[in-house]
C-alpha cells in the first residue's frame, strides 16, 4: 500500500487537487442550482461506489461473474 500512499500525500498530487477545486468553485460561482443538484447527485453516487469498494474488501467478498 505504500506505492498508494506516496501518491496521494505528494506534493504533486496536492496541487493537483488544489488546482481541481479552484476550477470548480470557478464554475460553482456561475452555476445554475438544476447544474449544482446534477453535480451533488454525481458525488454523492460517486462516494456510495467509493463506500462500497472498501466494503466489498473488508468483508472479503467478491465482484459477481461478468454477464456476456
Amino acid at each position: 500500500y505504500q506505492d498508494w500512499i506516496n501518491t496521494y500525500s505528494s506534493r504533486e498530487f496536492v496541487e493537483f487537487a488544489d488546482w481541481l477545486i479552484e476550477r470548480m468553485n470557478d464554475h460553482a460561482e456561475h452555476a445554475t442550482l438544476k447544474r449544482k443538484a446534477y453535480w451533488y447527485e454525481l458525488y454523492e453516487a460517486s462516494t456510495r461506489f467509493e463506500y462500497l469498494f472498501f466494503d466489498m474488501s473488508w468483508k472479503k467478498e467478491e465482484w459477481p461473474a461478468a454477464i456476456s
